[in-house]
C-alpha cells in the first residue's frame, strides 16, 4: 500500500515538473502540441493520408470502425488505440511543427516527407 501512495507521489510530481518545464521551454511545447503551427501542404498531404489508412486498418482489427482496439486481452486493446489511434497523430503534428530555422523551404520539406514515410512504413508492418 505505501509502495503504490509513493509511486503515485512521484507520477504526480514527475507530471507537475513536466508541465512547468515546458511552459519555461516553448521549444518543448512543439513536441507537445495537438495543433498545427501552419497548414499541411498538398504535397505532403498524402503522406499523412497514407497514415491515416494505416490508422484505419488497424482500428478495423475488431471488424469495427469505432477509434478503439477491441482485442481478447483488454490491456493489449487499450495499448494498440492509445499507441496507434492517438499517439500517431501526435507524432504526424511534431513532425509538421518541427522547426527547421537553418534549411530552405525545399530541404525542409523533404526532411518532413523522409520523417512522415519512416511513420508510415512502420505502421505497414505493424498491419
Amino acid at each position: 500500500m505505501c509502495f503504490s501512495l509513493l509511486l503515485n507521489s512521484v507520477f504526480l510530481f514527475a507530471n507537475n515538473k513536466k508541465d512547468s518545464i515546458v511552459k519555461e521551454n516553448p521549444l518543448l511545447k512543439i513536441y507537445n502540441s495537438t495543433n498545427l503551427k501552419k497548414p499541411i501542404p498538398f504535397n505532403r498531404q498524402l503522406f499523412h493520408d497514407r497514415i491515416d489508412k494505416e490508422q484505419d486498418r488497424v482500428d478495423m482489427l475488431d471488424g469495427e470502425d469505432d477509434e478503439k482496439v477491441s482485442l481478447a486481452n483488454e490491456k493489449m486493446g487499450d495499448s494498440l488505440t492509445i499507441c496507434i489511434l492517438q499517439q500517431v497523430d501526435q507524432m504526424q503534428t511534431m513532425i509538421e511543427n518541427l522547426p527547421f530555422e537553418q534549411l530552405s523551404p525545399q530541404e525542409e520539406n523533404q526532411i518532413r516527407i523522409k520523417y512522415l514515410t519512416v511513420l508510415w512504413n512502420s505502421m505497414r508492418r505493424i498491419n
